[in-house]
């Protein structure tokens, strides 16, 4: 039969197996604040609940609770729930759309804050069940806390096949109607036969009492494979303890025999329970992707795992930390305690009910914003959410994506750029962080352009990031630019590397300037040097703010935009650089 009412996961002594205990299917549980709601509220004013609250649900029929439960087969449910009334709160409990009890009634419990179990036998398949419990009646559910699964079976000595060993009780603390005892000789034995729905490994824990001061050993055979079992006193016949041997079980009938090896009989036992042994991990989960930053957290989702049962949770990690970082049952989590206007590295494994353990995820690379922008300017604006490309109008969609933090030229698209919709400006400071990952080009950004009509590269006046190269597309220009830029002599940076940039313009005198510095890794800036200047009070005017892909082919990636306009502090002047 199956084991009812069972909280909590089954105790197994250690010292019995050799090694660690293999992982096992136990009680497992699964909080009413994971679940899916509907028509009703978390809620924690009533203490005694477990995991951080419970549901309490709307005063109306339909109300409902419903648990992902993954699952190899059937198993004991039981439902956790507490009513403050002296009212019954019926609800009905469906596994997989099918009921399987009608308008329970959830009796009162004394008070909101004493809570009760009903349990019930409930027909799970394997892999992925819902199980959901619906109000009957205006008055809505009772207070729901968790649901827990026992997929362990359990098999009471006294309905076993005996031989020289008797039904007894009277000793307490023993489970179903009583206990076997041995007779005092050796040869004696207890032999069950329990049925597996497949082969496979499983763990057989027998609880038993020895009184005495000495061993009592028993040779458990299953289906003729003996293994010599120690049974140790426990204190006294009162006091009862487990011991867990692993077993391999054949797909259907078995049979489980406890011998006597000694002349003063074995222990006195009450039961036998078989629990089947998951030792399969779950698949990788796919790759995973940013949907959110924050600067001190990333939200991402992934492409499920697969196991043969089911997957409970996912467990994401960030830069190689023991600890996970986030959890969650879906395939969407949040990895929280990151640092800020940082580069991260997370990653997302997988676990079933069992504790198995998958392989991790590849890996996401993403950089969190910062918290306040590091160069002490209030007035700067965040350009980039560094998850998606909102804000932001592309040459061509398939030119430009979000990847690992940053605005990624992805090269498919050919000479393009993206440019920043939100505002259009002609006086403005503008800082950002560049670096190429492949290209032939050094990379370039717009200023002063025009979107009305659309030409090559925007009609703007191109600065090259970091290290100062430069164009004039207005018409009739489309050259170097001669003169009107100013080269400043600077260290060659790599472009390869991340650099930080600040652009600061003057639309009415026509003037632009960029200071560029290295960035070293994990520094949120630097101590920049003037490149590059550009003077022509023709030039000046209002336009947009543009990346450019100079040559198809080229990827570049831009990180920690920043725009101020109307210049507030410093007008005309850098602010990272340093002070003069």
């Amino acid at each position: 039969m199956v084991l009812r009412a069972a909280l909590g996961a089954l105790a197994l002594l250690a010292a019995a197996l050799s090694g660690a205990p293999p992982a096992q299917a136990a009680a497992v549980r699964y909080e009413a604040e994971n679940a899916t709601i509907s028509q009703g509220v978390l809620e924690t004013t009533h203490p005694g609940y477990s995991g951080t609250g419970y549901v309490n649900g709307d005063n109306v029929a339909g109300s409902y609770v419903e648990f992902a439960v993954p699952a190899s087969g059937p198993a004991s449910l039981a439902i956790r729930y507490a009513n403050g009334t002296t009212t019954d709160r019926p609800a009905t409990v469906t596994v997989n759309g099918a009921a399987v009890v009608t308008a329970h009634a959830f009796a009162g419990t004394g008070s909101w804050d004493t809570w009760a179990t009903y349990s019930l036998d409930a027909p799970l398949h394997p892999g992925a069940n819902t199980v959901r419990i619906t109000a009957t009646s205006a008055n809505g559910n009772p207070n729901l806390d968790y649901v827990e699964i026992d997929q362990s079976s359990v098999y009471q000595a006294e309905s076993a096949t005996l031989s020289q060993a008797s039904v007894a009780s009277n000793h307490t603390g023993f489970t179903g109607s009583g206990f076997v005892d041995y007779v005092n000789t050796s040869g004696g034995y207890v032999e069950w036969t329990i049925t597996s729905p497949s082969a496979g490994r499983a763990t057989l824990t027998l609880r038993y009492a020895n009184g005495t001061t000495g061993d009592r050993p028993l040779d458990l055979a299953v289906n003729g494979t003996v293994t010599a079992q120690a049974f140790p006193p426990t204190a006294n016949w009162d006091t009862w303890a487990d011991v867990a041997i692993p077993a391999q079980l054949n797909a259907g009938t078995n049979l489980v025999r406890a011998t006597a090896t000694a002349a003063t009989g074995g222990p006195n036992l009450d039961k036998l329970t078989v629990s089947p042994v998951d030792s399969l991990p779950p698949t990788a989960p796919g790759q995973p992707a940013q949907t959110a930053i924050t600067p001190s957290s990333v939200s991402a989702t992934w492409p499920a795992s697969t196991d043969d049962v089911g997957v409970a949770a996912y467990d994401l990690y960030a830069d190689g930390g023991s600890a996970p970082c986030g959890t969650t049952r879906t395939t969407t989590g949040t990895c929280g305690g990151l640092t800020a206007d940082a580069d991260h590295v997370v990653h997302v494994v997988a676990r079933d009910a069992a504790g198995n353990v998958s392989p991790p995820s590849p890996d996401l690379r993403v950089h969190t914003s910062a918290s306040t922008n590091p160069y002490g300017d209030p007035n700067l604006v965040p350009m980039f959410d560094g998850t998606t490309l909102n804000g932001w109008t592309p040459h061509d969609p398939a030119g430009w994506t979000v990847k690992n933090g940053a605005i990624h030229g992805t090269g498919t698209a050919g000479r393009g750029w993206i440019y920043y919709n939100k505002q259009q400006t002609g006086t403005f400071r503008w800082i950002f962080n560049v670096r190429q990952v492949t290209g032939d080009h050094a990379p370039t950004v717009l200023i002063w352009g025009t979107t009305n009509p659309i030409r090559d590269a925007l009609s703007a006046i191109q600065f090259q990031p970091p290290n100062g190269g430069h164009w004039d597309y207005r018409p009739g220009h489309n050259n170097g630019g001669g003169s009107l830029f100013t080269t400043y002599p600077h260290t060659k940076w790599d472009v390869h590397n991340w650099a930080q940039c600040e652009l600061v313009a003057n639309q009415s005198t026509g003037q632009a300037k960029m200071a560029c510095c290295p960035l070293t890794a994990g520094a949120p800036t630097c101590t920049a040097v003037p490149v590059l200047a550009f003077k022509d009070i023709t030039a000046g005017q209002v336009g947009p703010l543009a990346i450019q892909i100079h040559n198809g082919g080229i990827q570049d990636e831009y990180r920690s935009l920043y725009l101020e306009s109307p210049v507030v502090m410093k007008p005309d002047d850098f602010i990272t650089t340093a002070p003069q």
